[in-house]
């Protein structure tokens, strides 16, 4: 009876080894499921690395000029049309000297 232990602390030490191999295969599956979550975000960051270059690229060969010609004609046109007409006529020489029409 010297080498039982009291209150069947043996068997604990039993429970223990099985316990850690538990935690250790709990902890390798945790490890897997991380592993593959890690892998599957690294996929979608790829592929959405490679749809901003497809794009990057079909836009980069677009010509832009004409619709900055058509925002040119529309608002720095007028106004630049409507100051030479008012220099031509003399009408902002009289706003300076305080005359008006």
């Amino acid at each position: 009876m010297g080498n039982c232990c009291i209150g069947g602390e043996a068997g604990a030490d039993l429970d223990d080894d099985e316990d850690r191999q538990t935690v250790s295969g709990q902890l390798q599956e945790q490890q897997r499921a991380w592993q593959a979550k890690a892998s599957a975000e690294e996929a979608k960051y790829k592929a959405r690395v490679q749809q901003r270059r497809d794009y990057m690229e079909r836009e980069s060969g677009r010509n832009d000029g004409p619709f900055f010609a058509l925002l040119f004609s529309f608002f720095v046109l007028p106004a630049a049309v409507i100051l030479v007409v008012a220099w031509k006529t003399g009408y902002l020489a009289s706003l300076d000297s305080g005359q008006h029409f």
